[in-house]
Order: C-alpha cells, then structure tokens, then sequence
C-alpha cells in the first residue's frame, strides 16, 4: 500500500464505541503479567486500536502525560494524550488533519496499519499550559494482531 493510502486511513474520523473500548482494553489489562513487564520498560509504551485509540498505555506514558494510571488515557489517539495543538485543529481528533499528514508518528501507525514495522521522528507541539511546550520524538510501531483483531504497539 502507497503512502498516500496509508494517510487515507489515518485520515478516518471513525472511534470505537465504548463497549468495544471497555473489551479490548479489559484484554490488555487481563494479560497476565503485562503489567508488570511494560512497567519495567522506562519508554512510553501504548497499544493502539485499529482506530489509533488507545486501549492499553504504560506508566512511563502515564507519567509523560501528568496522569496516575494510563487507564485513564483509554479511547484517545496520542496525539490527544499527549496535549498536541494539532489534535485538535479537526473535528475528527488526532491523525486526522492536514498537520497530520506530515507527523512522523501518525506516518508510523499509518506503516502499522498497512502491516509493517516503522520509524519515524516526529516533533509534538503541545497546548501552552502543557510542559515542556514541545516533544521531540521516535516513534516506533509494530503491527501486532490478537484472535484476528489489528492493533498497534507504538513505543516513544
């Protein structure tokens, strides 16, 4: 698939109901010791949905954030997790504005989505009441599938 099919498919406004959310995070949690392994990793660690939500995030990426339980990042994109002044610029949330078709992450679980592994740099600028102002990242994204169900893991 070309790039320009991939950011065809980031482009999508479409998010999980909530029920579906509430089931796939309740997967991630249940893996028995995730938890605990992810913890350990000092990078940020998420598990995207096939609508770039996310349904499981380390406590490294709780942390980033300024949050206490990554569960409470469940059913954002990271652009939205992370506070990005792009997020925001279209109805549809992260990944899904003209911006976004130029971030390295969004290009990275664009990659993902399509079945292969990527790495990209990418800066996040953030909302003014967030600190520090700007993020500048790697991302890296590796396709991973569960019981025929597509999902991201995308590390920072």
């Amino acid at each position: 698939m070309g790039a320009d099919a991939a950011v065809a498919e980031l482009a999508s406004q479409e998010r999980t109901s909530q029920a579906e959310l509430r089931r796939q995070a309740a997967y991630f949690a249940a893996l028995e010791g995730l938890g605990d392994v992810l913890a350990a990793v000092p990078n940020p660690v998420l598990i995207l949905n096939e609508h770039r939500q996310i349904v499981y995030a380390n406590q490294a990426m709780a942390e980033i954030v300024g949050v206490d339980d990554g569960a409470l990042l469940i059913g954002l994109r990271p652009g939205e997790a992370l506070a990005c002044v792009h997020a925001l610029a279209h109805r549809g949330g992260c990944g899904t504005s003209e911006f976004c078709m130029q971030c390295g992450a969004a290009q990275a679980i664009g990659a993902a989505q399509t079945g292969e592994a990527a790495l990209r740099e990418c800066r996040v600028m953030r909302d003014a009441e967030e600190s520090p102002a700007a993020l500048d990242l790697e991302v890296r994204t590796q396709p991973y599938t569960v019981a025929g169900e597509p999902f991201t893991i995308f590390t920072m």
